[in-house]
């Protein structure tokens, strides 16, 4: 049994109806199924957690329940639930989940100061010594240069 398949057997038939209705939106709206697939998972985790409809979840328990996840992955999860609560409710963010603000993670920048970056000529270095004559026709700030 797989994960989503586990997670199902867990809700209640409230859940499933909340779960419905934000499907028969999503296929209307044209989402992807991809998209529809990790909303739902999403969704399905927040109800098992919770253990109630989405009508009934306060923002505290959404909160709580970010807090169960790795901190790069509350922003999506935020995200996702945030577009499931909103379909599943005809449109509106309801007040249990506006206003729920997350810090993005703190990564680290690619390069610790303008001593690290490519010049111009280190660009132009390379795509002279291309084996591509393509790579000559463009810019180093990917424009195309003129033949």
């Amino acid at each position: 049994m797989g994960i989503g398949e586990q997670l199902l057997t867990e809700l209640k038939p409230e859940h499933i109806g909340d779960l419905e209705e934000f499907l028969r939106k999503s296929t209307l709206k044209g989402m992807s199924k991809v998209t529809v697939r990790t909303y739902i998972y999403q969704a399905m985790e927040l109800l098992k957690y919770v253990k109630k409809p989405f009508c009934e979840i306060s923002k505290r328990e959404i909160e709580d329940w970010l807090l169960t996840k790795s901190e790069p992955s509350r922003e999506t999860a935020l995200i996702q639930i945030r577009g499931v609560f909103r379909l599943a409710n005809g449109g509106v963010v309801p007040d249990s989940i506006r206003g729920i603000e997350i810090g993005a993670s703190r990564r680290a920048t690619p390069v610790d100061s303008f001593d690290n970056l490519l010049t111009q000529d280190d660009l132009k270095k390379m795509a002279e010594s291309s084996p591509n004559p393509r790579v000559l026709t463009y810019s180093p700030a990917g424009g195309r240069m003129p033949t």
